[in-house]
């Protein structure tokens, strides 16, 4: 009787980590609501800069980071400085379909910007800072390029 019950369990075992280890990469854990700041340096590691992006790219209504980010909970706690530092690792933010992407900075209003000239400048890699807006459902809203 005993070594029934042995079995059993582990032939439930098995099943449940190898079908763990087949879905484990399809399933992907939406962003938290909130806004993650980076800034655009080409670099996993910077002297200048505790938030780095080393590589962006898009595809689809996917935005692919690699990079480390600075996180608040709302844009009132960003703007008071009190946020929480977040690892290295690549991230993929699921843009809304109206996500709204600027260019702000100095003292003229933010300009809008298209999917391609947001992805040109951004890929300069020039320690321009990155923020991305996170809504409640786990899409970004806004994306915006900042000196």
């Amino acid at each position: 009787m005993e070594e029934v019950f042995y079995e059993v369990h582990e032939k439930k075992f098995t099943s449940t980590f190898v079908s763990g280890m087949l879905y484990s990469k399809t399933a992907m854990a939406k962003s938290k609501k909130g806004v993650y700041y980076s800034t655009l340096t080409g670099k996993k590691k910077d002297i200048y800069s505790d938030q780095n992006i080393k590589r962006l790219s898009m595809k689809g209504n996917k935005l692919i980071v690699y990079g480390n980010f600075a996180y608040a909970k709302s844009q009132n706690k960003f703007n008071e400085g009190k946020t929480t530092k977040l690892k290295y690792k690549k991230r993929i933010f699921y843009l809304k379909s109206r996500c709204k992407m600027f260019s702000a900075g100095g003292e003229g209003r933010p300009q809008k910007l298209t999917r391609s000239a947001f992805l040109k400048l951004a890929r300069y890699y020039n320690g321009l800072g990155l923020i991305i807006t996170v809504d409640k459902n786990g899409r970004v809203t806004k994306l915006t390029i900042s000196s």
